[in-house]
């Protein structure tokens, strides 16, 4: 068996691949609650977006296009994600930082290429989720959050559910590994 096999399987038999989609849908659910519209200004299409194991499996899942995500080459010929999508270094006026490569300007918008099959941390902006780090906060650098920051309130209830799956999802991947 093939080194992403094993991933794949680890990650679907200990339900860490269950608990990443309830977590994209729970996301979701926040955004619904709170009157989130995405406004498509391409804050959310970061130069640093990680790619964890479950997205390259998630997106892969989804048929969305991996051409062009790095990767390395494992000893059984497998190909692994290398954590982070490759960029568009030096374009449209950036200099030392760069773009997602998935991302697409248009006029005023900026649209991506693999929405809604995204990296969960393009997913859940302007709420940031990372799972490594057991990290949930609330990013004000996007248009929408600025615009209706003064009237919005998040769902505590939804903030608590996504704090408790991640935490789930640490728990399954620690007694899976046992």
């Amino acid at each position: 068996m093939k080194l992403i096999e094993i991933i794949e399987k680890e990650l679907n038999e200990s339900g860490a691949m269950d608990i990443y989609k309830r977590i994209r849908l729970k996301i979701d659910e926040l955004k619904t609650s709170c009157g989130f519209e995405c406004k498509m200004c391409g804050r959310c299409c970061t130069p640093n977006v990680d790619l964890s194991e479950e997205d390259f499996f998630y997106m892969k899942e989804k048929k969305a296009n991996l051409e062009g995500v790095e990767t390395w080459k494992a000893s059984d010929g497998s190909l692994m994600p290398k954590k982070s999508l490759k960029h568009k270094l030096g374009s449209l006026g950036y200099k030392n930082t760069g773009i997602c490569f998935y991302e697409v300007e248009k006029s005023e918008k900026t649209l991506c290429k693999i929405h809604p099959n995204n990296p969960l941390v393009c997913h859940s902006f302007p709420f940031v989720v990372n799972l490594s780090t057991k990290f949930f906060m609330i990013k004000d650098s996007c248009t929408w959050m600025k615009e209706n920051f003064e009237f919005f309130s998040v769902k505590i209830k939804y903030v608590k559910e996504i704090r408790d799956l991640i935490e789930e999802y640490w728990y399954a991947l620690e007694r899976y590994t046992e």
